[in-house]
C-alpha cells in the first residue's frame, strides 16, 4: 500500500463547503458593520465641523455655516449653495475676491456617505454667529440601515448626539 500525500476530491469539496457555509453566515454581519460605520464616520464628520465653525465664527467675529453636502431629498448641496442660504447679506456682496473669502473661510461642507441620509425634521444648515452661538436648538438626523443619530446643536452651539433607530 502507497502513503497518501494530499486531499482527496471529497475532502477538498467539504472543505470547500464548510468555508462557504461560514462566509455566508458572515456576510450580513459584517455588511451592518460596513453600514454602521459609515453612518460613525458621517456623524463624527459633522460633530468636528460644528466644533470647528463655532471656534472660527468666535475668532473671526462673523457668522460660520456647516451644511452637509446633501439635502434631505439627496440631491448635492454645494458650499455656494450653502452660503447663498445661511450667510447673512452673502447674496448681496458683488466683489469677486470677498465672495471667495466667505466660502473659503466661513463655510463649511461636511461629506456624508452616499449610504447615508438625511431624514426630514433635519435642517440643512447651521449657523454659528460671532459669539459662537446657533441663535436656537437645531437638530440633524442620519440614517443608515436601522440604526440613527440625532445631532442636536443647543442654543450655546454646544453639540450633543443621540442613537436610535430609522
Amino acid at each position: 500500500m502507497r502513503n497518501n500525500r494530499g486531499f482527496t476530491l471529497i475532502e477538498l469539496m467539504v472543505t470547500i463547503a464548510v468555508f462557504a457555509v461560514i462566509v455566508m453566515m458572515a456576510a450580513p454581519s459584517f455588511n451592518k458593520l460596513i453600514v454602521n460605520q459609515k453612518l460613525t464616520s458621517s456623524t463624527r464628520g459633522l460633530i468636528n465641523a460644528f466644533n470647528l465653525a463655532k471656534s472660527q465664527a468666535a475668532i473671526l467675529k462673523r457668522a460660520v455655516a456647516v451644511c452637509p453636502n446633501k439635502t434631505i431629498a439627496g440631491a448635492s448641496y454645494t458650499k455656494l449653495d450653502c452660503a447663498t442660504s445661511a450667510i447673512p447679506n452673502f447674496a448681496t456682496i458683488t466683489n469677486a475676491i470677498e465672495k471667495q473669502d466667505v466660502l473659503d473661510n466661513r463655510v463649511i461642507l461636511v461629506q456624508i456617505d452616499p449610504k447615508v441620509e438625511l431624514k426630514s425634521g433635519s435642517v440643512t444648515n447651521v449657523v454659528f454667529n460671532e459669539v459662537g452661538s446657533s441663535g436656537a436648538s437645531k437638530n440633524i438626523i442620519l440614517c443608515a440601515g436601522n440604526n440613527s443619530r440625532t445631532i442636536t446643536v443647543l442654543q450655546l452651539g454646544n453639540v450633543t448626539q443621540t442613537t436610535g433607530t430609522c
